[in-house]
C-alpha cells in the first residue's frame, strides 16, 4: 500500500509540474521589436528614432511584451547589413523580424500631406508573415503632438488602448494651426481661425475665451484663448484669425493660445444651425432682419442672431424654442450675425 501511495503521489506531483510549465509557457511575453519610424516631409530621420523610443517606452510600461532594446536592434541589423529603409511594409518587416528572432515586429512611417500629418503603423507576425494589424491615422496639430499621437496609435495597434495609464493619450486634432516661420518664447508661434466665445462653465480651465469650430450650437471646442495684448471681448461671436503662441499641458484636451494679434475673418457668409428662442424684433432700429434668436426665454436673454427669411414663415415660431438652419452673414458694426433662414423646427 505504501508503495502504491508513493507512486500516486509522484504521479500527481509530475502532473502538477507539467501543468505549471504549461501555464508558465502560456504566460510568457511575446518578443516584440519596434523599428525606428521612417520619416517623410516635415521631419528629420532622428525624429523617427525619437517617436519609436516613446512607443517602446509605452509598450514596456504595459508589461505585456518583451520589447527589444533599440541598441540591440541596430547592432543585429547592422551586422546583417539590413536596410531599415525597406522595413515599413509587411515583406520588409518579416525579413527584419527573422533577423532579430522576434515573434512580432512593428514599423511604419510618419509624413506630412498638405497641412495634415499621416501616421501609418504596421504590426506583423514574423513566423506566419501575416499582417496582424495596420493603422493609418491623420493628425492635424502641432508637431510636438506627434509623440503622443504615434504612441496612442501603437497601443491601439497592439490592442492595449486602455492598458497603460501612465501614458498620456494622444492629443486630439488641434485647431487649424499653421506653424509660423519663427519660434517665440513660451510656446510655438501659430495662427488659428474660428469663432471666439466667452468661456462658460469650464472651471479650472485656462484662458478667458474659447475658440469654437463654428457658430453652430453643437460646435466643437478647438482651443482656449487668453491675451494681455488683445481685447478678446471685441471679437466675441465673430469668426476671427488669431496669431500667438500655443502651449499644451497634461490633462488639457485642447491647447491654450496666448493671442498677440487678432482680426475679424473676412468671410461673408457661412452655413449654420442654431438653437434658441425666436422673437419678433423690437426696438432695434437700423438692425437687420424681422426676428431675433434669443439665448433663452428669460426677460434678460441676450440676442444670439438676427433672422430673416423668404421661404420660412417665422410667425408660427414666435416665442418658441426652435432650431433654425441657414446662412450667416456678418458685417462690421454687427454684434450678432444675420441668419437667412431656410429651415426651422420647434424643439418643445
Amino acid at each position: 500500500m505504501n508503495t502504491r501511495k508513493a507512486a500516486r503521489i509522484l504521479s500527481l506531483l509530475a502532473l502538477l509540474h507539467v501543468v505549471a510549465l504549461a501555464c508558465a509557457a502560456s504566460e510568457a511575453k511575446a518578443r516584440l521589436a519596434v523599428l525606428d519610424l521612417l520619416t517623410g516631409e516635415g521631419l528629420k530621420p532622428d525624429d523617427g528614432q525619437t517617436l519609436a523610443m516613446f512607443i517602446r517606452a509605452a509598450i514596456v510600461q504595459t508589461g505585456r511584451f518583451d520589447v527589444m532594446d533599440r541598441q540591440d536592434i541596430r547592432r543585429v541589423l547592422d551586422e546583417q547589413k539590413f536596410q531599415e529603409a525597406l522595413s515599413s511594409d509587411t515583406q520588409g518587416l518579416v525579413k527584419a523580424g527573422k533577423i532579430l528572432a522576434v515573434k512580432e515586429i512593428m514599423g511604419g512611417r510618419v509624413a506630412k500631406l498638405g497641412r495634415v500629418w499621416v501616421v501609418v503603423l504596421n504590426l506583423v507576425e514574423v513566423g506566419s508573415a501575416r499582417l496582424l494589424n495596420s493603422q493609418a491615422i491623420p493628425y492635424d496639430g502641432p508637431i510636438e503632438g506627434l509623440l503622443e499621437c504615434t504612441t496612442a496609435v501603437a497601443l491601439k495597434l497592439l490592442g492595449l488602448k486602455d492598458a497603460a495609464p501612465a501614458v498620456s493619450p494622444a492629443q486630439p486634432p488641434a485647431p487649424s494651426l499653421t506653424r509660423a516661420p519663427i519660434e517665440t518664447s513660451g510656446g510655438n508661434a501659430v495662427t488659428v481661425e474660428g469663432w471666439v466665445k466667452l468661456r462658460e462653465g469650464f472651471y479650472g480651465k485656462p484662458g478667458s475665451h474659447q475658440l469654437m469650430s463654428s457658430h453652430d450650437v453643437d460646435a466643437k471646442l478647438e482651443a482656449w484663448l487668453n491675451s494681455s495684448a488683445v481685447d478678446l471681448k471685441r471679437f466675441e461671436g465673430k469668426r476671427a484669425r488669431l496669431s500667438g503662441t500655443v502651449s499644451w499641458k497634461p490633462g488639457w484636451s485642447q491647447p491654450l493660445v496666448t493671442v498677440v494679434h487678432a482680426e475679424v475673418e473676412s468671410r461673408d457668409s457661412d452655413t449654420v444651425t442654431l438653437e434658441g428662442w425666436l422673437r419678433r424684433r423690437q426696438g432695434f432700429y437700423g438692425k437687420p432682419g424681422s426676428h431675433q434668436l434669443m439665448s433663452s426665454d428669460d426677460e434678460g436673454a441676450k440676442p444670439v442672431a438676427w433672422l430673416k427669411s423668404s421661404v420660412v414663415e417665422m410667425k408660427p415660431f414666435e416665442n418658441k424654442h426652435v432650431r433654425i438652419s441657414g446662412t450667416a452673414t456678418r458685417k462690421p458694426g454687427w454684434n450678432e450675425p444675420l441668419i437667412t433662414v431656410i429651415r426651422a423646427e420647434r424643439l418643445r
